[in-house]
């Protein structure tokens, strides 16, 4: 059971404040706007669900610290992780249109979160067109992963599979100023990437290796040092994929300057 956390914690938002700032300047309204957006702040142990698949859901899941899966899963237990959802994530903030969740989302990590009622979402909006414009800018990232992620099942080997998830992660948390020097922290077993690449778990390990081998990254626990950034790209076929979705286009990201 996900339990509440502090009343004020001067984290909430920021991870999601962090990532948008990437792209375009926010207003101190703003800022407060999508701060205010963060209360009341859940925390949640591993292996918790905070959406349920084929369940009624009427709120958006905003991550602030932690780690997450979203999955569909059968009934012997077949797994299919969709994505991994990180800080400054915010998953499913369609739920107004959309009340019966299509996934399920499990923790993996200690996280500390938000439930985003689709309501307030639709005042946040009304008030400020602007981040209107930036959720629904989220939202086609999220879009885009999900492509790139079923183009790397079907068509892609499994060096490949896992070159550009190492390097979409990588990018997503340097987005949000969570990497580590050359690298970042992956809080997953070989079983979970197994999950998510549509790979057997012996495979994953193989692939692994082979990547270490060729001095492309390096595992130290949890931490993956990403060795030769360039070549894990050109393995990825990262600029054909479009993996790593952290680009507004400068037309529209010129315009929303202008409006605020």
């Amino acid at each position: 059971m996900a339990r509440s956390a502090s009343p004020v914690d001067a984290t909430a938002g920021l991870a999601l404040v962090t990532r948008l700032r990437q792209f375009i300047d926010l207003t101190p309204a703003e800022i407060a706007s999508l701060q205010s957006l963060s209360r009341p702040l859940r925390r949640a142990q591993p292996h918790e669900d905070l959406i349920t698949h084929g369940h009624a859901s009427s709120t958006a899941v905003l991550m602030h610290q932690g780690w997450a899966i979203r999955h569909r899963a059968l009934e012997d237990g077949r797994r299919q992780v969709l994505d991994f959802v990180v800080p400054g994530d915010f998953c499913d903030p369609s739920v107004f249109v959309t009340p019966v969740a299509g996934f399920s989302l499990t923790t993996i990590t200690c996280c500390t979160w938000t439930p985003v009622a689709g309501s307030a979402l639709l005042d946040l909006i009304a008030g400020s067109p602007r981040i209107g414009a930036m959720l629904w800018w989220l939202e086609a990232q999220e879009e885009s992963l999900l492509r790139d992620h079923l183009f790397a099942i079907g068509r892609m080997n499994a060096r490949e599979r896992l070159a550009g998830l190492i390097c979409e992660l990588w990018t997503r948390m340097k987005n949000v100023e969570l990497d580590i020097a050359d690298g970042f922290e992956w809080p997953v077993n070989q079983e979970v990437i197994a999950d998510a690449t549509g790979l057997s778990v012996v495979h994953v390990n193989r692939t692994l290796r082979r990547l270490e081998h060729e001095g492309i990254i390096r595992r130290s626990g949890r931490i993956y040092h990403i060795r030769n950034p360039e070549r894990l790209r050109q393995i990825a076929h990262a600029a054909k994929a479009g993996i790593g979705p952290t680009h507004l286009d400068p037309e529209i990201a010129a315009r929303l300057r202008r409006s605020h």
